[in-house]
């Protein structure tokens, strides 16, 4: 549970994954984007003085608009979020559609304690005066920290009412012999099995009028029962069920 500070750390939003962020050489290690434990992010010179922003702030990672890349790469430091000490989480930006923060960002956001004023997204250059780095939970491809998942499952998260039973993740974009996600979408919500749907650029559509009662933060206070599943989903065997054929990851809802 390791955190450094440095000092005038220039990060700039992300042109595509990962050319962008903060400024490698000026960050520690553990600050950098790794895939299988092997670094994957790269920054190049910029062009333009970047902007100074004041003040004492956590490093929170890439914001890319998706969930899985929310779940594996946005929150994976906000376990040292102090509204004592810092003024806010940096996220720079990856733009792409949708341009605007949807609310369920802001709201995963808030159970590690950081309120939407406090999310501050890079959107173009700056030099921010104090960067808290905090050492990642877990990364894509690899395990969970054991004192991560023991800091998720001490989160005050409480269960809802009508929160469904079942959640099905997958990408739409997906499919094969034209089966995929898309199909096991429609045969959720016409069978009455209670769920969330989430596509690749993590909109949630809800299912049958139950869900539809539900609101989108329901789903997400699973987040702690379910880390240790949402690892890298690549990674995991595929869920099957007689007579469909699914691509992705069926759970049963850990509170039933």
């Amino acid at each position: 549970m390791l955190v450094e500070t440095r000092k005038n750390v220039v990060i700039v939003p992300y042109r595509k994954a990962w050319i962008g962020g903060p400024d490698i050489a000026a960050i520690p290690e553990h600050g950098r984007i790794t895939r299988a434990g092997i670094p994957a992010d790269e920054f190049r010179p910029i062009r333009t003085e970047p902007a100074p922003l004041a003040g004492h702030w956590l490093y929170g990672g890439p914001l890319k608009v998706h969930f899985s890349h929310v779940i594996m790469d946005s929150i994976i430091r906000l376990w040292a979020f102090d509204p004592a000490r810092h003024d806010g989480v940096l996220f720079p930006y990856l733009p792409q559609p949708p341009k605007d923060i949807p609310e369920w960002f802001l709201e995963i956001a808030a159970l590690f304690g950081v309120e939407r004023h406090q999310v501050r997204v890079i959107r173009s250059p700056i030099a921010a005066e104090s960067v808290d780095f905090a050492e990642p939970g877990e990364r894509p491809r690899e395990n969970p920290s054991g004192w991560y998942l023991r800091f998720l499952d001490a989160l005050p998260l409480r269960h809802e009412s009508e929160t469904p039973r079942h959640v099905y993740l997958g990408r739409v974009e997906r499919t094969f012999l034209g089966a995929g996600p898309q199909s096991i979408e429609a045969q959720l919500s016409g069978n009455n099995e209670a769920g969330f749907f989430l596509d690749a650029i993590g909109s949630v559509r809800r299912h049958n009028d139950a869900a539809s009662r539900c609101r989108a933060r329901a789903f997400f206070l699973l987040l702690a029962a379910l880390a240790s599943f949402i690892l890298a989903i690549s990674l995991l065997p595929l869920h099957k069920q007689p007579g469909m054929a699914v691509s992705g990851l069926a759970l049963q809802h850990p509170y039933s």
